[in-house]
C-alpha cells in the first residue's frame, strides 16, 4: 500500500493555455474564449478559466503587493487562531492589569470599545488616556482594534504617536480601525460633530 498519495501530474504534461482555447472555440462553432468573460456587478471582468500562472492574480494573494489582502495573513493561519480579548466595561485603574494577565493567558490581539458619548465603552478620548492604557505594551507584536465611533480616526493617530514614541513606525502596526460615522448616524439618529466626522 502507497504511504503517500501519487501525484499523476508529474507524468504528463501540462497542456498550454491556447492548446484549451482552440477546443473551447471549436465547441463554441467561431465564438471566442473572450466572450465567455462576464463582469460582476462591480464591473470586474471574470475569465472563463484561471490556472497558477494567470499573471493578474499574482498581485492579489494576500501578503503580496500591493497588500489590499492585508499582510500578515499567512503567518497567522500558519500560527492558529487569533484570540482578540474585547475590552469595553472594564474600570480604567484595573485595565492595564486586566490587559497583561490575558496577554500572559493566550490573548493575541486586543479589541478596545471606546465611549463615543452615545453607548457604553471605555472613557478614553484623548492622547494622555490611550497612552496610559497602552504605553506599557508591545504594539509591534499586539495587533490593536479601536473601536471608536467619531473618535476613531483622532484615537489612530493618537496610537500612532505612541507608536513614535516607542520608536515604531506606522508599518509596524497591525489591527484595525472602526470607523463608520454614517453607521453611526443611521444607528443613532443623530452624530455629535457629525460635519467634522465626515470630512475625517
Amino acid at each position: 500500500m502507497l504511504s503517500e498519495k501519487p501525484d499523476l501530474g508529474v507524468h504528463f504534461p501540462a497542456p498550454p493555455m491556447t492548446q484549451w482555447a482552440e477546443l473551447v472555440e471549436k465547441i463554441m462553432k467561431g465564438r471566442s474564449v473572450e466572450s465567455l468573460t462576464v463582469k460582476s456587478d462591480e464591473g470586474i471582468g471574470i475569465r472563463p478559466l484561471y490556472t497558477a500562472s494567470s499573471e493578474s492574480l499574482g498581485a492579489r494573494w494576500p501578503d503580496s503587493p500591493p497588500y489590499t489582502r492585508g499582510s500578515g495573513v499567512l503567518a497567522r493561519r500558519q500560527a492558529g487562531w487569533d484570540i482578540c480579548q474585547l475590552y469595553d466595561l472594564a474600570d480604567l485603574d484595573d485595565l492595564q492589569t486586566r490587559i497583561k494577565q490575558d496577554l500572559s493567558r493566550g490573548v493575541n490581539s486586543l479589541w478596545l470599545r471606546l465611549n463615543d458619548s452615545q453607548d457604553h465603552g471605555l472613557n478614553v478620548e484623548d492622547l494622555d488616556g490611550l497612552k496610559a492604557l497602552l504605553s506599557s505594551l508591545d504594539l509591534k507584536a499586539v495587533p490593536v482594534v479601536l473601536d471608536g465611533g467619531r473618535h476613531s480616526w483622532p484615537l489612530f493617530c493618537a496610537l500612532n504617536k505612541i507608536a513614535k514614541d516607542q520608536g515604531l513606525e506606522a508599518s509596524d502596526l497591525s489591527g484595525a480601525v472602526h470607523f463608520d460615522p454614517v453607521s453611526e448616524l443611521l444607528g443613532h439618529g443623530s452624530l455629535p460633530g457629525q460635519g467634522v466626522a465626515l470630512d475625517d
